[in-house]
């Protein structure tokens, strides 16, 4: 009788550590680890000797230029004619609550 429940206990023992072995394992092959941050020295800024370069040579103006065409005019600007309201009505009182009844006496207020 107590050997039935000594291999009961050691047995759901056993399971239970497999179960948690396997379900680290899953969880660990689903989310790899995240990799690792590695620092590298900084690079050297190499220096270079650096020359002025003179700017290229424009091309030769031709000769003989077409005739120019005269200037577009510019499109004229449309009128708009906007709607007139009636003016706002004047800022009136805004409407008020009605008053709240004086607080209901709960407690005693006077200390003795």
């Amino acid at each position: 009788m107590i050997e039935n429940l000594l291999y009961t206990a050691l047995a759901s023992l056993i399971v239970v550590v497999v179960l948690h072995i396997g379900v680290f394992w899953v969880s660990r092959v689903i989310q790899p680890p995240k990799p690792r941050v590695v620092y590298m020295p900084q690079p050297v800024a190499q220096q270079y000797n650096t020359l002025p370069v003179a700017a290229p040579p424009l091309p030769p103006a031709p000769l003989l230029s077409p005739p120019l065409s005269p200037p577009l005019a510019a499109p004229p600007i449309p009128e708009m004619k906007l709607p007139t309201y009636e003016s706002p009505p004047s800022a009136a009182k805004p409407p008020t609550l009605p008053s709240l009844p004086p607080p209901i006496e709960t407690r005693e207020t006077s200390r003795s």
